[in-house]
């Protein structure tokens, strides 16, 4: 089990305090391991003992089957713990799972003797009940699949680590989900997982929830959109493409797809922001991928559009960061990143090669046209001397991918 710096940085300062430590991402994102590390860190350095750990895995069904609703929930809680006195932990793996889980979770959650951890793979479902229930008693903690960086740590953690470049490569075509360092990192191996963890979620994230009559549609828009990530979204272009594919849906169906792939943890919709008018638009947003492995699985792992997939992997740093990220526009023009943290606004232009004299007089023409941005950054995968286009900083991908935050 490798442990995620990061995130172990992030969560000790909330560890033995009132606040409800919820951890949400896509199923094998590595949530279940992170519950994990977090009872290791309290173990070895702040001495709890086993029996003061209860942790409820609502996959494992030879265990927990039988905590079907929140009162289940309860007495097994109470029953585990009627001979402890010290302070009790409390891991939930997938609360979802459990009908009315929040009734638990705000028994023992803010009180004094109990300290409380959730994961979940539903976004509404935990945003919904939490924002009902427990305003203001909880911190949420998004995990996402590996970063290059931490790709490059399992690499190098297994003995496979090769050289910086292919090993981008590697991220590119099989994208970071923690699982893939437990194949022998061919084709065949990647795809058969990865096939595992999309129709995973699919069925029990979406079909099973929102009782879907024909799963495939749901396979052939995701296989669209993975096909199109990064390039403008319009849903009656997306209809009318889709039924050239034989593919019939209406416009409101298509919209309830989108949100259960959002819901899931396996898309993210990114919205356009007017730079002068200072607003966000309600149309012709992007979709990226929350891992680039889906896109391999449906499209094959020869390289294609790799702009688009070098984009896709910014975004998905940026987010990890903790960034807001917007699609810029500026009259005519784009600018791919508009990145808020802290009230500093950064925009940022990504192409794979900058060396192109055309490419980089459209990507640098509308950094050069917005003023409000407290920082500019082009970010490609060319290296060269001189770190200043037109006075704009330009940064090698893999240099800012593997950079400290």
């Amino acid at each position: 089990m490798y442990p995620r710096k990061e995130y172990e940085k992030k969560i000790k300062k909330y560890l033995n305090t009132p606040f409800i430590k919820v951890i949400t991402g896509m199923r094998r994102s590595g949530k279940t391991y992170f519950m994990r590390d977090i009872q290791r860190i309290l173990k070895n350095e702040y001495h709890v003992k086993d029996n003061q750990i209860l942790y409820i895995d609502k996959e494992d069904k030879s265990k927990f089957d039988d905590i079907k609703n929140y009162k289940n929930c309860i007495d097994y809680i109470e029953a585990y713990f009627s001979e402890i006195s010290k302070k009790k932990y409390i891991f939930i793996d997938e609360v979802q799972e459990i009908e009315q889980w929040e009734h638990a979770i705000r028994t023992y959650g803010g009180k004094e003797n109990f300290d409380v951890y959730i994961t979940g793979s539903n976004a509404s479902l935990l945003s919904g009940e939490l924002s009902t229930y427990l305003t203001g008693r909880y911190i949420e903690f998004p995990i996402h699949p590996l970063s290059f960086s931490e790709f490059v740590e399992f690499r190098k953690q297994s003995n496979r680590y090769t050289e910086i470049r292919k090993e981008f490569s590697l991220f590119m075509k099989y994208g970071g989900l923690p699982g893939l360092h437990a194949t022998d990192f061919s084709d065949d191996s990647i795809k058969n997982y990865i096939s595992g963890v999309f129709h995973s979620i699919v069925f029990k994230d979406i079909v099973s929830r929102y009782k879907i009559r024909n799963p495939k549609i749901l396979t052939d828009i995701f296989h669209y959109l993975s096909e199109n990530i990064g390039n403008i979204f319009s849903t009656k272009k997306t209809i009318n493409i889709l039924k050239n594919e034989k593919i019939n849906i209406s416009i409101p169906t298509l919209k309830e797809y989108l949100f259960y792939f959002e819901d899931a943890f396996l898309l993210n919709q990114v919205k356009r922001y007017d730079v002068k008018g200072k607003k966000i638009l309600e149309f012709f947003e992007k979709y990226y991928l929350e891992d680039l492995g889906l896109r391999s699985f449906f499209l094959g792992y020869e390289t294609r559009d790799t702009g688009r997939v070098l984009e896709n992997i910014i975004f998905l740093e940026l987010k990890k960061r903790g960034f807001d990220v917007f699609i810029g526009k500026i009259s005519d023009l784009e600018i791919d990143f508009i990145a808020s943290k802290n009230g500093e606004k950064t925009s940022i232009q990504v192409c794979y090669d900058i060396t192109n004299s055309q490419t980089k007089a459209r990507e640098v023409q509308s950094l050069l046209k917005e003023q409000s941005a407290s920082k500019k950054l082009i970010i490609s995968m060319s290296e060269f001397e001189g770190e200043l286009i037109e006075g704009i900083p330009h940064q090698f991908a893999i240099d800012w991918l593997l950079e400290e935050e």
